[in-house]
């Protein structure tokens, strides 16, 4: 309050009084109320030569006013940084200081005005306030709440499966969540503005990713990861009881996994990759052992596992008794282990022996021996030895001799006939002339089997079989001579049959075969072992080949021939003397080598000779003369021209020219060969002899 004139100013009280004391009388005075937030009615008071003590009062409208307040928690704490937006006929903005305090001033009275508060993370209740034309300052309260928020998440497993029981931890607060059966999470009620990392763990699982950070939490949040189960080894070994590694032993793996293994020389085995969310049982077993603890069960392991197993090697004995065929018992005979270092036993008077404390799963070969006998068997072989055994034997004589005869179909001795011995023993040996061979000191444990052979015989039945002879044996084995045929075909050369040939087999000579109709002959029941000639003969044709001849003799067998019509020298009847006429006089025989009335200037005599069957030769270079003496000395003639004898085709004239090799006084044999064919012989004389 202003007292003008004076420069004298009051400033009302708690109560809107004021005083102005010790004025001087009979002096005017003007009382100004000011304020900047306030008009006043009246605007003024005066007083005019002031003789008393005066009230001026004054009716003050606020004009300008100011809107304060403050924000707390939920636990009546100031909240600070809070921004407070003023809207309406003026705005503005404030920020809470550290008592959560906050004002607008300066704000028109008459004015409508919206106050809101807001900061991140926060709800504000209320809202906001408002304030319509005050008239008089205002102060509001806000209660902010802090924004809550949840992290939710699910665990599975590499296939989609929920995983159960894992533990979910916030890296901001104590809360440890654990998944349910479907592998769900949650937390919730998490203040906003935080940050937080989700780290989930389990002893059986690695997780992807390992954690997953939020930062400044805002909004409700997912947090899902996949858990990869730990796996373990399990490591082990099998020892005997020595303590030397077992290989070979087999370990089976059951539970939540399955497995096997066979364990190494080093008698070690090894299963990898098993969960550690696993029960699991390793059993381990032998064939000849037996363990102290067969199995082992472990729970859900937490790291790789040793085992050890130790196991013990079992023992059997093999025992038995020696006893001759009639069942008698017999002793001294002494029992040997092969290949063993186990010392031989004796057996007792009764026949017994036995071999105790035998490693089991070991090969055992049981041999009796005795300078006296054989036995059956000659040993008892015991394979992966698993039980106590029994092996018996039976005592033999140690030899006897097999005697064999040798017969024909008649009875008769065979010598030279092979006889084999095969079996325990092998050897063989010819018959002699008796028909017999023999074999000795053969051990009459053995089995045999001996069998006869003899080139070109067949033996009913061929062998034998001897076994275990207890005395000398005899056998007499039968043999028969194997006989054979020899058959063929006779044709022409334009391959047409030829039958009524007579063929004649040589061997024998007597023996003839005509061919059939079928242009076919044959020789059967020949015996084996024989060389045969086979011959055809005709005194038209020769054969190609001549002969056929057959060596030892062992199997059928077949000679074909060829027939072609053979020259034929003509003869006087019922002689082999030759139809021949000198060529120049036309005279018969005898003839002279030499002739003044030869045809030639050579002076040798030229003869003419009369043949058939040699319609295809008419050139003298495709047949040949050949004169034979008695001494079988050959004379080689010339023919000098062969012509057909005019009205007769069927015959040929030959003109030879005599050799100066033939001797006078002798005659000769004439044959014709042509086209591989021989002729008949016919005879002429030179000089003074005499057809």
């Amino acid at each position: 309050m202003q007292l003008d004139g004076t420069g004298t100013v009051q400033t009302t009280d708690a109560n809107g009084y004021y005083s102005f004391s010790g004025l001087a009388a009979a002096q005017d005075y003007t009382i100004v109320p000011i304020s900047p937030e306030f008009e006043f009615t009246p605007g003024t008071r005066t007083f005019q030569g002031l003789s008393a003590n005066q009230t001026a009062d004054f009716s003050a409208n606020r004009t300008i006013i100011a809107i304060a307040g403050t924000v707390v928690d939920e636990y009546e704490h100031p909240v600070s940084g809070v921004t407070i937006n003023l809207t309406g006929s003026q705005t503005g903005l404030a920020i809470t200081d550290a008592q959560g305090v906050f004002q607008f001033s300066g704000l028109a009275a008459n004015g409508n005005y919206n106050v809101a508060a807001s900061r991140q993370y926060y709800s504000f209740v209320p809202a906001s306030h408002s304030v319509s034309t005050p008239d008089e300052n205002v102060n509001v309260r806000f209660t902010a709440q802090l924004n809550r928020h949840s992290i939710n998440g699910r665990i599975t497993d590499p296939n989609g499966a929920g995983l159960s029981g894992a533990t979910v931890s916030l890296d901001q607060s104590a809360e440890l969540q654990t998944t349910d059966a479907n592998g769900y999470y949650s937390f919730i009620q998490l203040p906003a503005g935080v940050n937080y990392t989700v780290i989930p763990s389990s002893t059986h699982y690695d997780f992807t990713p390992e954690s997953i950070a939020f930062e400044d939490l805002s909004a409700n949040q997912t947090a899902d990861f996949v858990g990869s189960p730990r796996y373990v080894s399990f490591h082990g070994s099998v020892v005997d009881e020595d303590g030397m590694p077992i290989s070979g032993a087999t370990v089976s793996l059951s539970g939540t996994q399955s497995a096997s293994a066979i364990t190494n020389l080093q008698g070690e085995f090894h299963f990898q990759n098993l969960l550690t969310t696993g029960t699991y049982t390793v059993t381990v077993s032998k064939r000849q052992y037996t363990f102290a603890i067969g199995s082992r069960t472990i729970d859900q392991p937490l790291e790789n596992v040793t085992l050890e197993f130790s196991a013990r090697l079992n023992r059997h004995s093999i025992s038995g008794r020696i006893t001759r065929a009639n069942g008698s018992a017999v002793s001294g005979v002494t029992v040997g282990l092969s290949q063993s270092s186990i010392a031989p036993v004796t057996t007792d008077n009764n026949g017994f022996y036995s071999f105790a404390n035998l490693a089991a799963g070991q090969n055992y070969t049981v041999v009796a021996s005795s300078t006296e006998f054989s036995f059956t068997p000659s040993s008892a072989s015991l394979q992966d030895l698993a039980a106590d055994q029994t092996a018996n034997f039976t005592a033999n004589l140690l030899q006897v001799s097999i005697t064999i005869s040798v017969v024909d179909e008649n009875g008769a001795p065979l010598n030279g006939a092979t006889i084999t011995v095969s079996g325990s023993q092998s050897a063989s040996a010819q018959t002699d002339s008796q028909g017999r061979v023999q074999f000795t000191s053969l051990p009459a444990a053995g089995s045999y089997t001996l069998s006869v052979s003899k080139q070109h015989y067949s033996f009913t039945p061929s062998m034998q079989n001897i076994e275990h002879p207890t005395d000398n044996v005899s056998i007499t084995f039968s043999g028969r001579l194997n006989r054979h045929s020899i058959r063929g075909r006779i044709t022409r050369s334009d391959g047409a049959g030829l039958s009524g040939v007579t063929v004649r087999l040589g061997q024998a000579g007597a023996i003839v075969a005509i061919t059939d109709a079928d242009v076919f002959y044959s020789f059967s029941d020949l015996p084996a072992g024989g060389s045969y000639t086979v011959l055809p003969t005709s005194t038209e044709y020769s054969f190609a080949p001549f002969d056929k001849n057959f060596q030892d003799l062992g199997s059928d067998q077949t000679a074909d021939f060829v027939a072609k019509l053979a020259p034929v020298i003509l003869t006087v009847a019922g002689t082999d003397t030759a139809i021949a006429l000198e060529s120049t006089l036309l005279i018969p025989q005898p003839f002279s080598v030499l002739s003044s009335f030869a045809f030639g200037v050579d002076g040798y005599t030229r003869v003419m000779i009369f043949a058939k069957n040699l319609e295809q030769i008419e050139p003298p270079v495709q047949a040949s003369l050949v004169a034979e003496d008695d001494q079988g000395n050959l004379h080689p003639l010339t023919i000098e021209n062969i012509g057909v004898v005019p009205g007769q085709s069927w015959l040929k004239q030959i003109n030879v020219k005599l050799s100066p090799s033939l001797i006078n006084g002798r005659c000769v044999n004439l044959q014709i060969s042509a086209a591989g064919a021989n002729s008949n012989k016919a005879r002429i004389c030179i000089g003074s002899a005499s057809p």
